[in-house]
């Protein structure tokens, strides 16, 4: 993570647009927190849609997520691991069957086991502002309550 981080910087500081604000989706929410704690001056604010990092999903909705990234699984055996990891009710997740990749999954858990959560959990001295959907069940919304207290 401190290599992506690293990498967000360099573009902020070579674009000459800081402070700036940053967002960060799921995975990303991470790499713009560790952003904001390690470069205060680059970074103002951080908005973080679909906050996680310390509550973690009930292991019937991390099966899902897992199931999400099987490359073999027909696109009718990949919508309902789509449906369930990510959609609330109601929703059409046809949208999100394809264009999955493994590697990239691989990767971001090896990084997010590595790195130590209390680093980057608060987005250090930035302002943030979280955009939590209340029926996420994989970035569950008591992970925005944490950022809060």
């Amino acid at each position: 993570m401190g290599d992506l981080a690293e990498d967000t910087a360099t573009v902020v500081e070579a674009l000459g647009i800081g402070p700036a604000t940053l967002i960060g989706h799921a995975f990303g929410n991470r790499i713009v927190r560790l952003v904001a704690t390690l470069h205060p001056g680059l970074v103002e604010s951080v908005v973080l849609l679909a906050c996680s990092g310390r509550v973690p999903a009930a292991p019937e909705q991390m099966a899902a997520l897992h199931r999400v990234f099987d490359i073999a699984a027909s696109p009718e055996e990949h919508r309902a691991p789509v449906d369930a990891a990510f959609f609330a009710p109601g929703n059409d997740a046809s949208l999100w069957i394809d264009g999955w990749h493994p590697a990239v999954a691989y990767h971001q858990g090896r990084a997010v086991a590595k790195d130590d959560i209390e680093i980057w959990w608060t987005a250090g001295s930035a302002d943030v502002l979280v955009l939590q959907p209340l029926d996420d069940v994989i970035a569950l919304p008591a992970n925005s309550q944490s950022i809060l207290d």
